[in-house]
Parts: structure tokens; C-alpha cells; sequence
């Protein structure tokens, strides 16, 4: 169980409401503490959704049409996440770290940009991509601009909105 720490969400609401996702991304989300417990991590951060979104199909889709070869992303993340502090003995509960809650923040940005009513696996990639944390410490790597993520979620969209908490299944 994750608690959202350092300031809630500010004007964009509680970030971690169900409501406000499709159930592809909160599942994405659902798995952040598990992933962090794992890497012996008592704060989650960005790089937990991004390694959690490289489980996922659509999210695996957009970054292979972007060219990203994906084996290697997977290793840059896992490696960084590896290179991070850990927590020796008992982690306790652990916490929201400000750069996933910016990220958060920013694909609550993205989502209103896009129009949707949700935020959706492909608001919370982007977002990822942004996030000057990840840029650091993996993604400057990687050679996959933002601008070709953006030409691949709007290709594998073709001009779509994110209207339901399940827009995978229409």
C-alpha cells in the first residue's frame, strides 16, 4: 500500500483516486508498491511506473512504434532502479516520492490536453518520458525523443479519446 506524501496533489485533486484512471493505468499503478518492496525501496518514485508500464501491452506497443528497442529499456530501468539507496531490515509503509507525484501531476496535464476523460496508460508514458529524473538517469540513453512517443500514441490512437475507464476493450 502506497501513501501519497509531500503535499497530496495540489490543484490537480487526489492523485491516487481509482476514478480518475482507466483500469489499465491504475493497474499500473497498483503494482508500484510491489515493485519498490522488491528493489527494497520504502520511497516510489518515477521509475517504478516506468518499469511498471513496461509490463503493458499498449504502453510496450507505443515505445516499440517509437523505436525503442525494448530489451533495452527494461535493463536501463531495472539497472537504475538497482543503483538506488535501499532500506536495510523492515521497510514499513512506504510513500509517494515527489518525482512520481510530478509525474502523476503531469499526466493529469496530458489528460487534459488530450481532452480525455481519463488518464490513460499512454498519459502516464509520456508523463514518464518527461519526468527529469528518468531523463537523468535512463532515458537520456536511450535515444527515443518525446516527440516520436507523441507520433506513436497518436498513430496507434488514430484521433481517439479516452471516454471510459476501459477503452482498451472498444
Amino acid at each position: 500500500r502506497m501513501v501519497a506524501g509531500g503535499g497530496g496533489g495540489g490543484p490537480d485533486g487526489n492523485l491516487l483516486n481509482a476514478e480518475r484512471y482507466t483500469e489499465k493505468a491504475w493497474a499500473a499503478l497498483a503494482r508500484l508498491a510491489t515493485l519498490a518492496r522488491d528493489y527494497q525501496q520504502q520511497v516510489i518514485e518515477s521509475e517504478f511506473l516506468l518499469l511498471s508500464l513496461l509490463d503493458d501491452e499498449l504502453a510496450t506497443r507505443i515505445l516499440d512504434k517509437a523505436g525503442a528497442r525494448l530489451p533495452q529499456v527494461r535493463e536501463r530501468v531495472r539497472s537504475f532502479c538497482n543503483r538506488q539507496p535501499k532500506v536495510q531490515g523492515e521497510l514499513g509503509s512506504q510513500v509517494m516520492g515527489r518525482s512520481l507525484r510530478e509525474t502523476l501531476e503531469s499526466a493529469a496535464r496530458i489528460q487534459r490536453e488530450y481532452s480525455d476523460d481519463f488518464i490513460s496508460i499512454e498519459h502516464l508514458l509520456l508523463a514518464a518520458w518527461r519526468d527529469s529524473r528518468l531523463q537523468r538517469g535512463v532515458l537520456n540513453e536511450l535515444n527515443v525523443p518525446e516527440a516520436k512517443l507523441e507520433e506513436a500514441i497518436r498513430s496507434i490512437r488514430g484521433g481517439q479519446r479516452v471516454t471510459t475507464q476501459t477503452p482498451e476493450n472498444t
